[in-house]
């Protein structure tokens, strides 16, 4: 009955018995039959209000909630238009990619390993920014746009090394190449630590366009 007693405008709370009646100065034994009760409209409302309030337990959960849900706003179904959208910034951006791969290569004379893993990484990243979309459908698009974009990088550094041996330049070679032979001049060098480099990087493009999806498993 303390409860009730506790929603009365004669409440009183004293240090050492705690509730009590201010008219009576005595603890609360029984509500029943009490005619002095007058409910406490204020009190009663806010109890009513903590009741309802989100418990503090729960209020992580609401906020990793509120994340979810927008992030999911943000990623908008895999259509046609994005789906298209997607794959020209994606080839775009991993054929910009290569030819600067090339370029470094013919101007500095050696080979980047690195190149490999930042054409997946940038790729990945317009790939998913472009489509606005997470899905595995659109991070396997992403990931052979990121292969293929290393293969045609390695055939354009393989010109520039046959070039050097023909002592021809660089365009000349590529007018005089029979391009039946593209695939044999894309793999010249190609040897297992190339192989683990193109993994990477079709590694990184798959996982930057899953992107959250990612993190939730590996919290999980």
């Amino acid at each position: 009955m303390n409860k009730d007693c506790s929603r009365c405008i004669h409440r009183a709370f004293n240090r050492e018995t705690g509730l009590s009646c201010s008219l009576t100065g005595e603890k609360p034994v029984s509500f029943d039959g009490c005619e002095s009760y007058e409910p406490d409209e204020k009190a009663i409302e806010i109890e009513e209000h903590n009741q309802t309030a989100i418990p503090p337990s729960n209020l992580s959960e609401l906020v990793e909630q509120t994340a979810e849900d927008a992030e999911k706003v943000k990623m908008q179904p895999l259509d046609k238009k994005h789906l298209i959208l997607g794959i020209l910034a994606g080839v775009g951006v991993g054929l910009v990619m290569a030819c600067l791969w090339a370029l470094f290569t013919a101007w500095t004379d050696r080979q980047y390993g690195f190149m490999p893993l930042l054409i997946g990484l940038l790729v990945g990243a317009v790939v998913r920014a472009t489509s606005k979309n997470d899905s595995i459908k659109m991070a396997a698009i992403a990931a052979v746009i990121a292969f293929a974009s290393c293969f045609f990088g390695d055939f354009l550094t393989s010109v520039h090394y046959i070039a050097q041996s023909e002592e021809l330049g660089y365009f000349e070679t590529l007018q005089v190449l029979e391009w039946k032979y593209f695939f044999e001049i894309a793999t010249l060098g190609f040897d297992a630590i190339t192989g683990l480099f193109y993994i990477f990087a079709i590694g990184e493009a798959f996982s930057i366009v899953r992107g959250k999806k990612k993190e939730q498993a590996v919290r999980g």
